[in-house]
């Protein structure tokens, strides 16, 4: 590519923003697995979906070009816990481990937190390192021109804290508006209560959490998920010393996790719902 990004302060999300043409959004595992991402040098963004501005901007020009360093940020980002890579210290490491790309924990981060993680990327070429860096800087600026605030991933992720901050107080004034949530929660052996929601909700949510309602362990699954469906194992019940927290809307059971425990519940990695990634 050659010229320079005009002045503009147009919408960073846009398929013609700062002059360059840019693909469409993608899920980032699917364009991931999908090997979606050109193997070429070049500009790439992070936005999380259904919300204004980027969460990141970023280059490359490394063997493999953005493909092979987005394949290093997706597997750096499930390959452990955020708190792992951004706290290792106290992980009793004695050096800061491989990440894969620096975005990568506060990528997890801002997952965990309810963000849909969706990449974008220039499609025009930046061989030049240079060039590519001086495109980088200045999209950075046009973000922050549009928006007024540094993409929160940007110089090591250091706005993070303050954009999910204010992304939970938001969310819990949208919340706060809305009609009453439809969750019903099944505990104490009702399991057919739970049965009978089950069937009348084939396309439903359940979350399955410790009835003291610790998030440590507890999963999200599809309705029809052969782990919470059918019958028990070894002749216990589904809802003895787990509750099942169910709604027909996952956004809801998002916002229910939201503001009980601040972050969303991991998904089940057997059915696989959609949102933060299944382990």
């Amino acid at each position: 590519m050659t010229g320079d990004i005009p002045e503009t302060a147009d919408d960073p999300q846009a398929a013609d923003w700062g002059g360059l043409s840019w693909s469409g959004w993608h899920d980032f595992d699917k364009a991931h697995r999908g090997n979606l991402i050109p193997a070429t040098s070049g500009i790439y963004r992070f936005r999380a979906r259904d919300e204004p501005g980027l969460l990141y901007i970023g280059e490359s020009g490394q063997a493999g070009g953005r493909r092979a360093r987005l394949d290093d940020l997706a597997r750096g980002r499930k390959r452990h816990p955020a708190s792992f890579y951004l706290n290792w210290r106290a992980a009793g490491l004695a050096r800061r481990p491989h990440r894969g790309h620096y975005a990568a924990p506060h990528i997890r981060l801002c997952e965990d937190a309810g963000c849909h993680a969706e990449v974008s990327w220039a499609l025009e070429e930046h061989p030049e390192k240079t060039q590519r860096r001086a495109a980088e800087t200045r999209l950075i600026q046009l973000h922050r021109q549009a928006t007024g605030y540094d993409p929160p991933i940007q110089y090591g992720g250091r706005g993070v804290a303050a954009y999910l901050e204010k992304r939970r107080a938001n969310r819990a004034r949208v919340i706060r508006r809305r009609r009453p949530m439809s969750i019903e929660e099944f505990r104490n052996r009702d399991d057919l209560g739970y049965s009978r929601w089950v069937a009348g909700h084939h396309r439903g949510y359940v979350i399955n959490i410790q009835q003291s309602h610790n998030p440590r362990d507890a999963r999200l699954h599809t309705a029809a998920c052969q782990t919470i469906t059918g019958t028990p194992a070894r002749g216990g019940t589904f809802t003895g010393d787990w509750t099942k927290v169910c709604s027909g809307s996952l956004a809801e059971l998002d916002d229910w996790a939201l503001q009980q425990f601040g972050s969303v519940v991991q998904r089940c990695g057997t059915c696989q719902p959609p949102g933060a990634g299944a382990r």
